[in-house]
């Protein structure tokens, strides 16, 4: 079930052009080099959930929506890298955040692959922990 769900993972992200890495030191998605790492440190079944993450963050990305909803993260990205430290955009960023962990599910069970959704969301809260973290303090999340 996991090979089969990292296969099809990484052939749908194949298929918008990314380039997987299953083992690097991080786990990424980077939209200018269309590479996704996946850390190395990682369980199995930790590398699905957090390819499928990454993968939702790519489906938000595709969205028409995307620039719309989230503006400060490019403002802050693209133009004024000050504005990164604003409430505005620390707020942004935990949301952009949540909605990957929901759209790489939704996009696993699109392709097909069962996941309990318990243990995928008792695995996405404890990485938005540190978003949190990142929010209150203004501080670099973990990877």
């Amino acid at each position: 079930m996991i090979k089969n769900g990292l296969a099809l993972l990484t052939t749908w992200l194949e298929s918008n052009g990314y380039t997987v890495n299953l083992y690097s030191n991080t786990s990424m998605l980077d939209p200018k080099t269309k590479v996704v790492s996946i850390s190395n440190g990682s369980t199995p079944i930790q590398k699905l959930y957090t390819l499928a993450h990454e993968a939702g963050h790519l489906c938000l990305y595709k969205s028409r929506k995307y620039k719309v909803d989230y503006s400060s993260i490019q403002y802050a990205e693209n133009v004024d890298a000050r504005h990164g430290h604003s409430r505005l955009y620390r707020y942004k960023k935990l949301q952009e955040e949540i909605n990957a962990w929901e759209s790489g599910y939704k996009l696993m069970t699109r392709l097909g692959i069962k996941v309990k959704k318990d243990a995928y969301d008792f695995y996405a809260a404890r990485w938005v922990g540190t978003y949190i973290k990142f929010l209150a303090n203004n501080t670099s999340p973990a990877e």
